[in-house]
């Protein structure tokens, strides 16, 4: 006789219970999320529909702000580079990086 372990994982109705319901939590799980990201594009339709919001767009830059504080290497003044030591191209300097003549009174 074997093990009662062994008896219990060889049971086929198990195997169909555990994936009818593996299953059904998928379904359940993609329709919520579904469900969620049709509300948010409703949401954000009204939204654009309804005009300019001033206050939150001053609410979204102050979050802007703030969440640059929880990023590392963010905590700094901003930088036009990403390359530390790299500033961005002065035409006015080099008219050779421009490709094109300085104008010059």
């Amino acid at each position: 006789m074997p093990p009662p372990q062994q008896k219990f994982r060889d049971n086929p109705s198990h195997r169909d219970r555990i994936d009818r319901y593996d299953l059904r939590l998928l379904a359940a799980w993609l329709g919520v999320f579904c469900v969620g990201i049709a509300l948010l594009a409703g949401a954000h339709r009204v939204y654009r529909l309804t005009g300019p919001h001033p206050h939150v767009r001053g609410f979204i830059r102050q979050l802007k702000h703030h969440a640059r504080w929880f990023i590392p290497g963010l905590k700094g003044p901003r930088r036009d580079s990403f390359l530390p030591g790299v500033g961005p191209v002065r035409y006015a300097d080099r008219s050779g990086a421009s490709g094109h003549d300085a104008q010059r009174a």
